[in-house]
């Protein structure tokens, strides 16, 4: 395959200095990154094989009323075969990893709920390094989260407030040219803020905040070290209402309604290509009768046009997007 993106141009077939009238000849490919002509050399044929095997084990005990443990242990084994059949390199690749998460949280009789997490990660990659042709080594990280939940007697609803830490290593990013390689390691710290309440019998809200600090502490390339990694934005937000018609001509209709901002964020990995943030707003409309459900659904529903993330390349985001759905319950 080619090592970088490869688009379509044709080649003039007189000299430029006739722009009214052009003589075009066959087509050719260009690479991105240098845009000279794609050679044999830039093709190759890869054959992937990727297996995966994993054991888990998890247990949550509660005692004295008042405690709740959890822990769980999983051991996973990976095997990757990438086959170049274009220059005959052959990489097997061999992984395995045992990761653990636990957890522990108070109740009190008030409603207040204080906890604290913990738990690791592994995800073998079964690719190579655009840049030197090595298997991409894989992904692992882990977490820690300190927060507390809170339910008001007589309440119906939750609030939920947290801080968390996120390092994660070998974390793959495109880099100049549009090569994908591995950064060294990427640590997040955030907060996160979590309401649903069902305000009266009829409307129900649900709303989130959260607050993102991405850094990349490791990194084999000294432009990446303190910079935050492209594609994480720094906030994030949404708000969704429900509003239920009991009873009446309209007994059985709902309609919702809500926001969803994303703040600005990193087009690289080294901060110089700043995406804008955005707002979408969704909309939804159901109607129910005995154990039949009608609903409709929309996304975007101003139908902006916006982009939604970059990573050397850019992505838009999905324009407006409506489905209907037709539910029968027994």
């Amino acid at each position: 395959m080619p090592t970088g993106k490869a688009r379509s141009a044709r080649t003039p077939a007189t000299p430029p200095g006739a722009p009214y009238n052009p003589s075009y000849g066959g087509r050719v490919s260009l690479v991105t990154s240098t845009l000279r002509p794609v050679t044999d050399a830039d093709l190759q044929d890869f054959r992937t094989r990727f297996d995966q095997l994993g054991l888990y084990l998890q247990e949550q005990v509660k005692f004295d009323d008042r405690w709740v443990l959890l822990l769980g242990g999983r051991y996973d084994k990976s095997r990757a075969d990438i086959d170049n059949r274009t220059t005959g390199v052959d990489k097997n690749v061999r992984d395995e990893e045992f990761t653990w998460n636990a957890g522990l949280a108070y109740l009190f009789d008030n409603g207040l709920t204080p906890y604290f997490s913990y738990s690791e990660f592994f995800l073998p990659v079964a690719e190579v390094n655009g840049r030197t042709g090595d298997p991409f080594e894989p992904e692992e990280g882990e977490q820690w989260e300190a927060g507390i939940k809170y339910q008001p007697p007589g309440f119906d609803g939750s609030f939920n407030l947290a801080v968390f830490e996120l390092t994660q290593s070998n974390v793959r990013k495109n880099t100049s040219g549009g090569i994908q390689t591995q950064l060294g390691e990427v640590r997040t710290k955030g907060i996160e803020f979590e309401a649903v309440a069902n305000v009266t019998e009829r409307l129900s809200l649900t709303g989130s905040m959260t607050y993102l600090d991405a850094e990349t502490t490791k990194s084999p390339r000294a432009n990446e070290r303190g910079k935050t990694p492209s594609q994480v934005a720094d906030r994030m937000a949404s708000l969704w209402a429900v509003y239920t018609f009991r009873g009446g001509p309209l007994d059985g209709l709902a309609l919702g309604g809500g926001a969803r901002y994303t703040g600005n964020s990193w087009g690289d990995n080294t901060e110089t290509m700043e995406v804008p943030s955005y707002t979408l707003y969704d909309a939804m409309a159901s109607y129910s009768w005995d154990a039949i459900k009608l609903q409709l659904n929309a996304t975007n529903v101003t139908d902006k046009k916006f982009v939604a993330t970059c990573d050397y390349y850019c992505w838009y985001g999905n324009r407006r997007n409506v489905t209907a759905s037709l539910t029968y319950s027994w």
